[in-house]
């Protein structure tokens, strides 16, 4: 703003009114004779009291001036932040801190540098050069000196100003060291956090030759406690994110060394309900052909003596004792495999043990199939006839039915198994609660059969409306299953 320049009119000629149009006109005073001809006031005053209004007009321009860069730097100050707490990372935090404090703010030269939480290392990041280009400076690293020290913490008196103005070489970075390019005066402005000061800001007008400009200087004063605070929060985000992913890491190793272990207890739990099916089919057989046909010999041996000899109770008691041995020996081995199952299929073999459970409890069966088309392993077919026993087994332990309905369904790739009842019902929950304390072992079972082949199983029961049982059985198109390499 340049001098605001000052007129007087005078005049020989006049009157109050003509001085009055005069200064309507731009005149900053008037001076008239009085009828003796003497000026009114002495001119010397006059000029001093032009001067002195001309001081305090320049002095409320400036004042304005100043209030307008303060409000426009805080404005640009808030936009910087703004544009700061975005970037994604401390390096691109620092390139476009000097990026935005260039065109913002209109620093010529600048260099950021950082000291570690425990103050015994400076690091550089980024500057500009004489070219106003931005360069990186990371290679930067020496030891907290006293010196250093000095810019980090500043000693100041109340009222002071946090930035210091120092004469010396102005330095440019070369890629490996600093080399001077110069000397003159240089600013430099601890960047301070909540937590303390974690760096320093140094800026100069190498490059222009101006003078301080005092606005300026206090913006950055400004900046540099909102630029503290973000580099603070972002440092914190770090390690906090270091932190999750040091925890997300273990919980992925104990989350796999979960899986691995469920993995090796159900291919475990397979193999060892393999090994049962295979020993109840064993048994079942051996109690068939050996124990069951020497009981029906020894029948035939009773039955020739009677008919050669006169029957005797004891005879008649003896033949009744084989002949109940001989049908608990048929039962035994029917439940433990019975060779329907492995003769006929699945289908057929659920048909007989619901029509022959039911006429032993009174009960109405109710069966419905589809025709299986997909074949279906050994494994598979075990794991329904298991599952429909287990759950005829408590229907006429528990429900009361009258009627009993099973149901054996092919879907695209899976086989789905129904049985449901019109009984009681039962409180499932506690039933599971029952369960996993061991009361009941049942319904865990039944669990445990269905999800090692990967099936999927439900139930669900509305007393006084009955119970069902759903299970879903995938069918893998190779019908292969892991199976544990070694096992005879």
């Amino acid at each position: 703003m340049g001098p605001i320049p000052a007129s007087v009119m005078l005049t020989a000629y006049g009157d109050e009114r003509i001085a009055v149009e005069a200064m309507k006109l731009g005149a900053s005073e008037y001076i008239v004779k009085d009828k003796d001809g003497r000026y009114l006031e002495l001119f010397p005053a006059v000029i001093q009291r032009l001067r002195q209004q001309r001081l305090l007009l320049e002095a409320k321009q400036l004042f304005e001036d100043s209030q307008q860069a303060i409000i426009q730097g805080l404005r640009d100050v808030v936009g910087i932040a703004d544009q700061l707490i975005a970037c994604p990372d401390m390096d691109q935090l620092f390139h476009r801190t000097i990026e935005l404090i260039q065109k913002r703010l209109g620093i010529e030269r600048c260099s950021l540098f950082l000291a570690d939480e425990s103050e015994t290392v400076i690091q550089g990041t980024y500057g500009i050069d004489l070219n106003g280009n931005i360069i990186d400076e990371s290679a930067f690293s020496t030891e907290i000196t006293p010196q250093w020290l000095s810019l980090l913490r500043p000693k100041r008196r109340l009222g002071d100003s946090l930035w210091r103005v120092t004469n010396g070489a102005h330095k440019q970075w070369n890629g490996s060291k600093y080399e001077e390019v110069g000397d003159g005066w240089i600013v430099s402005t601890p960047i301070q956090s909540i937590s303390g000061p974690i760096g320093v800001f140094f800026n100069d007008t190498c490059i222009s030759q101006d003078n301080i400009d005092d606005v300026k200087q206090e913006l950055l004063v400004v900046f540099c406690s909102v630029l503290g605070n973000i580099i603070e929060r972002k440092r914190a985000d770090a390690a906090l994110q270091q932190v999750n992913e040091e925890l997300e890491k273990r919980v992925n190793e104990r989350t796999q060394v979960l899986v691995e272990m469920n993995q090796d207890r159900q291919k475990l739990s397979r193999r060892l309900m393999d090994v049962q099916e295979t020993e109840r089919r064993a048994i079942a057989r051996e109690l068939h052909d050996e124990i069951g046909q020497a009981l029906t010999a020894v029948k035939m041996n009773l039955q020739a003596i009677a008919m050669v000899s006169h029957a005797t109770p004891q005879l008649e008691d003896a033949m009744s004792i084989v002949e109940r041995s001989l049908q608990q020996v048929r039962d035994i081995s029917l439940n433990l495999r019975p060779s329907m199952l492995d003769d006929l299929g699945l289908v057929p073999a659920l048909r007989w043990y619901l029509d022959r459970q039911a006429q032993r409890a009174g009960l109405k069966p109710h069966f419905a199939a589809d025709e299986i088309t997909i074949d279906i392993s050994s494994e598979i077919e075990s794991t329904c006839f298991r599952v429909a026993q287990e759950a005829l087994t408590n229907v006429i332990r528990h429900a009361q039915a009258e009627h009993v309905f099973m149901e054996i369904r092919e879907g695209d790739h899976e086989v789905i198994l129904i049985i449901r009842d019109d009984g009681v019902g039962f409180d499932v929950e506690k039933a599971k609660d029952r369960a996993t304390k061991g009361a009941s072992l049942g319904v865990l079972g039944m669990q445990e059969r269905v999800h090692l082949i990967n099936g999927e199983i439900n139930l669900e029961s509305v007393p006084p409306l009955g119970t069902e049982v759903w299970v879903r059985i995938p069918i893998p198109e190779n019908l292969e299953f892991e199976k544990e390499e070694g096992t005879d």
